[in-house]
Order: structure tokens, then sequence, then C-alpha cells
């Protein structure tokens, strides 16, 4: 199995620990992994476990509400990262695409084509039109999602199916 890992952020937080720990699990069975990430502390990290890891472009994002600024950056940005996505797909036969919070879930989406989505929910998205966009895509891609616990499932359903989503709790291997 080869796999593209993508991350929104690169800053050590707790769903970038379980990236790091659901990364070690996919090598660990053996899989050819690749990751994309932001520049910063998370990137390094990967290239200790992951067979090649690219800096992508996302943000900086305020936090929760985001400025107009924001959303004009986040449309810039999209082309880019889905380039940068695709080419990493084209150089690496990529099976799967893995994408670990939602600000990077409709590049990953469009880059992988027909490959299977994997979208990993940690927490609710609390900000409408992002909400909005994320279950349009998660729906168009009839996406497999994996939550970080029954929670984090109110926001996905309705309109994700129920049986699409998996909990998986934080520290589990």
């Amino acid at each position: 199995m080869r796999l593209l890992a993508i991350d929104q952020f690169s800053e050590m937080g707790g769903a970038q620990h379980g990236f790091l720990e659901a990364m070690e699990g996919f090598v660990g069975r053996g899989w050819e992994v690749h990751a994309a990430v932001p520049d910063g502390p998370l990137l390094p990290q990967l290239e200790t476990l992951c067979d090649s890891v690219t800096a992508l472009r996302c943000g900086p994002f305020r936090s929760v509400n985001k400025t107009p600024l924001d959303a004009c950056r986040f449309a810039w940005q999209t082309p880019g990262q889905v380039s940068s996505l695709r080419r990493i797909i084209a150089q690496h036969p990529i099976d799967a695409v893995y994408v670990n919070g939602p600000r990077l879930v409709a590049s990953a989406a469009i880059a992988a084509g027909d490959r299977p989505l994997i979208f990993h929910s940690h927490s609710v998205v609390t900000q409408p039109s992002v909400a909005r966009l994320v279950h349009f895509v998660l729906q168009a891609r009839s996406a497999t999602v994996l939550a970080s616990s029954e929670f984090v499932t109110q926001w996905l359903t309705p309109p994700v199916p129920r049986d699409s989503i998996q909990v998986i709790y934080n520290g589990i291997a």
C-alpha cells in the first residue's frame, strides 16, 4: 500500500501527535508512506518515518473565526496545493490519500482523483462555511471518515452517513 498522508499544521498539537502515531503504524505494517505538511516542527519528525516528505503551503490562518483575508489566502493557495499533491501522487503511484484535519480536504479530494480518500477529524468544525465545504467533499467522494471521539462525529452527521465514520480514540495504536 502506498499512502499519501497530509496534515494542515506543522506545529505539534494533539492531532499532529496522533498523525505521527498513525504514520508509525502505517510504516509498521510495511506501507510506503509519503507525507505533505506545512514547513515546521512536524516535517523533520516525518522525515525519519516516511519515504518522502514535501513541504506544503497552507496558511497562515486565524484560528476559529477566519477573516476575509484568510478566505482569499485559502482560495489563492488551493490550486498550488492541488498541484503539489498531484505531483506526489504521480511520482509515487499512490493508492490512497489520508488527510488529517479539514483545511486540506478539498485540495486532497481534487488531487486524489478516484483514489480512496480518508479524512481524520480530531475536533468539531464550528465555522459554517468550512463545515459545509467539508460535508460536500466527504459526501461527493464517499470518503471514509475517522473521528477521535463520538462527540466529534456530531458535526459530521448528517450529512455524512454514520456507517462511513469510524471512531478511533487518540492514543490507540
